[in-house]
């Protein structure tokens, strides 16, 4: 798994449904991320800026962001001209003067091996998940439980009940019944607020 994907795998036993957090998160706040970048570019006082990768980058592993795993001068020959909406040519000039030994972002993702031995569903999830307001305050323990118990009521509700599981999540992620929050996370045009993309896979496994 690369980037800050979240996976969470559910588990049925006969009192319910558990559920782990398979994948570790690749940003600066998994201290082994940290100790990674540090290690690859010692030294390097803006690798790490604001708790991103030199100031820019929140993830640590990507498939893209190519920009960050090339030297700087084909950086700015190739990119700044390019006139990207994201960021101004002056922004650009600071954080490429940052690029001192790429790659600065890893493409080497982690892999699992996992062979659950009850029924069991997988849930795939992009970063937008966390981007919202709705979990403020709760930990990764909680939040795992929190998604587990609804997409296990889904689950167990049956096929003839024809409710869409992913949409019963996205729908909680997005403020549940707080109608307030709901239109809040749904208004694009708010410039206080920021949210990413959400995009949720889940694989529901009944005889494992």
């Amino acid at each position: 798994m690369l980037i800050d994907l979240t996976t969470v795998l559910g588990h049925r036993y006969a009192q319910g449904w558990s559920g782990t957090q398979v994948t570790s998160v690749h940003d600066l706040n998994n201290p082994e991320e940290l100790m990674r970048i540090t290690q690859d570019h010692p030294g390097e006082i803006n690798a790490i800026k604001d708790n991103r990768v030199i100031g820019f980058l929140e993830p640590t592993r990507a498939l893209g962001d190519t920009w960050l795993k090339i030297p700087a001068s084909y950086t700015l020959r190739m990119y700044k001209n390019a006139r990207q909406p994201w960021i101004s040519p002056k922004q650009f000039d600071e954080y490429a003067s940052r690029i001192l030994t790429p790659p600065y972002v890893s493409n080497i993702p982690d892999v699992y091996h996992l062979t659950p031995q009850t029924p069991y569903f997988l849930l795939l999830g992009s970063d937008g998940l966390l981007s919202t307001e709705r979990y403020n305050g709760m930990n990764a323990t909680q939040i795992t439980g929190h998604w587990v118990n609804i997409l296990g009521s889904v689950i167990d509700s049956g096929a003839e009940t024809n409710i869409n599981a992913a949409l019963c999540l996205l729908r909680d992620i997005l403020g549940g019944e707080d109608i307030d929050m709901v239109s809040r996370n749904l208004t694009v045009e708010m410039e206080e607020r920021w949210m990413d993309d959400i995009t949720l896979l889940i694989q529901t496994v009944r005889n494992a």
